[in-house]
């Protein structure tokens, strides 16, 4: 059966999606696109289409991705230029990944039967999503870091959160504190010190009389959460703690330890909830 092709339309569709999906990609990578080069990978990708729709009619779908294999690497290698194998594998991928996603959702719009205007802003909606989805995940990657501080004549690495939302300050120390679920020390406490972080506080957690003793630097620190009007925390002084937080590792002196009596996120995602004042009063390795 013969199949008729309009090259011309052909090709302008192609120079559309094209287009769209190097830009789509761009945003995706969060990598600046000049003009000049998305006309020149649009361009070239949509006459390679044409010249492999005229050597390959008729092609199956593993033969068709195959010979377009080094046209996607040429338009990815004139708009996103990259000198390492990894980086043009990552920027291949993408391209390979937003071409497959908006064809499909075109297609599915093209089957409600929606006109051409209403497929693409609903396919650049979706892919707006998409970006927003991947920009949050980003970010809560951002906040996450790693902990090295030495407990109980242990070497602890654990995973911290820099939370925004805490404020946590030890009035003893004037430092900024972090905070730490039971459940994650209870395996390095003895059985004395871990009757002391379970007791409920007495008397005035500023009477120093009052405070047991047995852990570096115990005493009491008064907080303040949603729903609650007031409380204490257990704290303890870590003498150095080392934290890597976006490829920066800062030594932190005199670190107050306040430890909650539940783990700090409920799925142990991570185990420190770490107030961002604290970098401010680091030491940079």
């Amino acid at each position: 059966m013969e199949q008729e092709i309009y090259i011309d339309l052909f090709f302008l569709e192609n120079l559309v999606m094209d287009a769209a999906i190097l830009t789509a990609s761009a945003m995706f990578l969060r990598l600046p696109l000049a003009w000049k080069k998305l006309v020149t990978g649009a361009l070239t990708g949509s006459a390679g289409s044409c010249l492999l729709s005229l050597l390959l009619p008729g092609a199956s779908l593993s033969a068709g991705a195959g010979a377009s294999l080094p046209l996607c690497l040429l338009m990815t290698g004139l708009c996103f230029p990259c000198s390492t194998f990894q980086g043009r594998m990552l920027r291949l991928l993408t391209v390979y990944g937003v071409s497959f996603l908006l064809r499909g959702i075109l297609y599915w719009l093209a089957l409600l039967g929606l006109p051409v205007l209403a497929m693409t802003c609903g396919g650049l909606a979706i892919l707006l999503l998409g970006q927003w989805a991947v920009k949050r995940l980003e970010h809560a990657r951002d906040l996450c870091c790693s902990v090295r501080f030495r407990y109980m004549d242990q070497v602890l690495i654990l995973k911290g959160y820099m939370d925004t939302g805490n404020t946590l300050t030890d009035p003893v120390t004037g430092n900024p504190a972090a905070v730490c679920g039971l459940p994650t020390l209870d395996p390095y406490l003895t059985d004395a010190s871990r009757a002391i972080l379970r007791q409920s506080p007495s008397g005035d957690p500023g009477d120093r009389e009052t405070l047991p003793e047995g852990l570096p630097g115990f005493h009491y620190v008064p907080y303040h959460t949603v729903g609650t009007d007031h409380g204490v925390l257990p704290v303890i002084i870590v003498d150095r703690a080392v934290v890597r937080w976006q490829d920066t590792s800062y030594v932190l002196r005199k670190m107050p330890l306040a430890i909650s009596t539940h783990l700090v996120s409920n799925d142990n995602r991570y185990q420190l909830l770490l107030n961002p004042a604290l970098c401010d009063r680091s030491e940079s390795l």
